[in-house]
């Protein structure tokens, strides 16, 4: 008969062993903070890698030195602007650890930028009579561009909240310009006058923004969230490599993301 020695040290272990295992299967698996059970018997590793798409609206400032010239004068003297637009894109983010991940965008942004300019008002002679000439000129430009963003989140456990930072960069596709003067003053000769459409000179082809932002993960279901989250533009550099031309930008928008 053969006898095997069992020390009280190894009768521990061997109690202690499948007392843990009964914990991690009574215990749900978090995954980014969400209570994701994906197995009722053996515990199970959170889902890291996801991916979705999302949309947002944009709302920007531009500070420009831009100027149209007419055939004996100068026209538009533009200084400032203001931007809107939306952006459709595909998302990914990829968790490091439950507080902190990497996630990136790519898709189509359009933005319609206006600026407007009242230069001094001109005396002109008509009929024996001297008026003040007041004019509004205004150029509207429209950008069609794919663009690509991407960096790092980080959660603030144990809540949903988060900050983000990154980089924003867009190629264009496409750009117009239209300007339109109107004369504001007298009144009998209040007009508009549409100087017609054309591509837009001296445009950088691509552009590099830094990004902050905040947001939050809201469940949607087991391995389903959504992000609504807003994040700033910051100036880095000119629209223009001819002349200045930077913006700050807004967004708001929402990424829904799953993990397959």
């Amino acid at each position: 008969m053969i006898y095997q020695i069992v020390s009280p040290k190894n009768s521990a272990v061997c109690f202690v062993l499948p007392f843990i295992v009964l914990i991690f299967c009574a215990i749900n698996v978090g995954a980014q903070g969400f209570d994701w059970q994906y197995s009722s018997r053996l515990p199970s590793g959170s889902p890291t890698l996801f991916w979705g798409g999302g949309a947002k609206v944009n709302y920007g400032f531009h500070s420009a030195d831009i100027y149209t010239l007419g055939e004996e004068y100068r026209c538009g003297d533009y200084k400032l602007g203001k931007e809107t637009g939306f952006s459709l894109a595909l998302a990914g983010e990829y968790w490091e650890t439950g507080a902190l991940s990497v996630w990136g965008e790519a898709g189509y942004r359009f933005s319609s930028v206006t600026f407007s300019s009242i230069p001094e008002s001109q005396p002109f002679k008509l009929g024996g009579v001297v008026y003040a000439l007041s004019r509004e000129f205004q150029m509207k430009a429209q950008f069609h561009t794919i663009e690509m963003q991407g960096g790092i989140k980080w959660r603030f456990a144990p809540t949903h909240f988060h900050i983000l930072a990154g980089v924003r960069g867009t190629l264009a596709l496409k750009n117009t310009v239209e300007q339109t003067e109107t004369i504001l003053t007298p009144i009998e000769f209040t007009q508009a006058i549409q100087y017609g459409q054309t591509s837009l000179a001296g445009i950088r082809t691509f552009y590099l923004t830094p990004l902050l932002g905040i947001g939050y993960d809201a469940e949607l279901g087991r391995g389903m969230y959504a992000t609504p989250k807003v994040t700033i533009g910051l100036p880095l550099m000119s629209h223009s490599p001819v002349t200045s031309w930077e913006s700050w930008d807004y967004s708001l928008g929402i990424v829904v993301l799953t993990h397959f």
